[in-house]
């Protein structure tokens, strides 16, 4: 390197220090600022609501802090539209059926596979491992995710700088520590937060040079991911495919090291499975409902998550088997045409449309949140 070239690249070095330091102030202001906004309104124990998936994360890191890390007889909520569902499908065959708890706790049993768990393990074992070191309750999750929405931004900063350069990276990185939805989800015990974070953390490691460690790192990451939420395997399968295709030397060494780590990641999870009886592989138990409920042609964009109508009939007719499931989805349809339309709806919803919140309101969130509403 001659004497031209050390100066020019200190000056990128402090450049990039500038800009990674001016996204974490940024991240860190508007949440230390928001957490002081919303701390005497409801929005930081919405887990309190017995309806909710806050309050069902709530429940399970309880139970885990308590020594239940395996849950051998499954773990599944059981909110109005579960009983709901459970009621309707019941009374398509006999308009007398009893509808108590113990009914309807029995035909949800009945659906799930023995020792299913609604949702992954993951995050539940993460809150629950805050509540047993900590005696801070949901308030060490909601720091925690606090922190990850300040890594959150780091990530995109870092990414969009690797791909397009010092100003893009730093105008993206601000934007995303000001993102009102992703400040509102870091206080809810929701995984949404960490998945982002995680998720964008699987991305800038695929983004280094290919070396073993690398892969290695980038495979644990994407295995954690899917502990937080299986529908992230496909991207994971996804990333593999992509390394397959574009590694130009010791692809089948490197491969391995990417395919070891998602491995390791997912270990836990397969432990428990074996433990308990139930499939080394088996993950979220929910999945056969959320088809239903986002691909029967009642779906409409634009409204959030809702039972579909068709979600009693199919339940009943297939005992909640996830094939069977799939089918008979797909045949409330008239056409592939129209299965079409539905999917495509989602991916216009996805780039132009709201965002729409998952069990809690945004505008609520806001009216509290006075430093986001700005």
């Amino acid at each position: 390197m001659d004497g031209r070239g050390a100066p020019a690249q200190a000056r990128r070095g402090l450049v990039a220090r500038g800009g990674a330091a001016l996204v974490v102030v940024v991240a860190v202001a508007i949440r230390v600022a928001t957490y002081l906004d919303v701390a005497d309104s409801a929005a930081l124990h919405t887990h309190a609501w017995g309806q909710s998936d806050m309050h069902f994360f709530h429940s399970w890191g309880r139970d885990v802090a308590a020594g239940d890390l395996a849950s051998p007889t499954g773990r599944h909520p059981m909110h109005t539209r579960h009983r709901r569902l459970a009621c309707d499908a019941r009374r398509l065959h006999d308009a007398g059926a009893a509808c108590d708890e113990a009914s309807l706790r029995a035909q949800w049993d009945r659906w799930l596979p023995p020792a299913a768990l609604w949702q992954d393990a993951g995050y539940p074992t993460l809150v629950g491992a805050l509540y047993r070191v900590t005696d801070l309750g949901p308030a060490a999750v909601q720091a925690v995710q606090a922190a990850a929405g300040v890594a959150t931004a780091l990530l995109v900063w870092s990414i969009a700088t690797t791909l397009f350069g010092a100003t893009a990276g730093v105008a993206a990185g601000v934007l995303a520590a000001l993102y009102g939805p992703l400040v509102m989800f870091e206080t809810l015990l929701l995984r949404a937060s960490l998945a982002t974070t995680l998720g964008l953390l699987v991305v800038w490691l695929s983004l280094r040079s290919p070396s073993a460690r690398a892969l290695a790192a980038t495979g644990f990451a994407g295995g954690a991911l899917v502990l937080l939420k299986a529908a992230a395997l496909p991207f994971v399968v996804a990333l593999a495919l992509w390394f397959a295709a574009t590694l130009r030397e010791r692809r089948g060494p490197l491969l391995a090291c990417y395919v070891v780590g998602v491995a390791l990641a997912l270990s836990p999870s397969v432990a428990r499975n074996v433990a308990v009886g139930a499939p080394p592989l088996a993950m979220a138990a929910s999945g056969p409902l959320n088809f239903v409920n986002g691909n029967a042609e009642d779906f409409s964009t634009g409204r959030g998550s809702g039972v579909s109508r068709h979600a009693a009939p199919i339940f009943a007719s297939t005992g909640g088997r996830a094939a069977p499931v799939v089918r008979e989805t797909l045949a409330t349809h008239d056409d592939v045409a129209s299965w079409g339309g539905v999917l495509a709806g989602k991916a216009v919803e996805f780039f132009v449309g709201p965002e729409i919140g998952n069990n809690a309101s945004y505008a609520y969130f806001l009216s509290a949140a006075t430093s986001l509403d700005r």
